[in-house]
């Protein structure tokens, strides 16, 4: 689940509780993110892909997925 739906779920989950329990509803605002640490989670997340498709790579079973290769190339070809 990405944060987005998370905050909404939790704000849905505490509205629902004040509205049962009779306490006042608490307003919060979205915590901006950093750019550096969105940064950064981009690459963590980008590093740990690489290192599961090398091991893949490796250990003889890596597949590409054909849709997403398919994807791409039209992408590609579409600019």
């Amino acid at each position: 689940m990405d944060s987005k739906n998370y905050a909404k779920e939790v704000a849905a989950l505490e509205k629902q509780l004040a509205m049962e329990t009779g306490a006042p509803e608490v307003e919060r605002q979205a915590r901006k993110r950093n750019p550096t640490m969105l940064k950064l989670q981009w690459v963590a997340e980008r590093a740990r892909k690489l290192k599961r498709i090398s091991e893949e790579v490796e250990a003889g079973t890596y597949c590409v997925d054909s849709s997403e290769v398919a994807r791409a190339i039209l992408k590609y070809n579409s600019f």
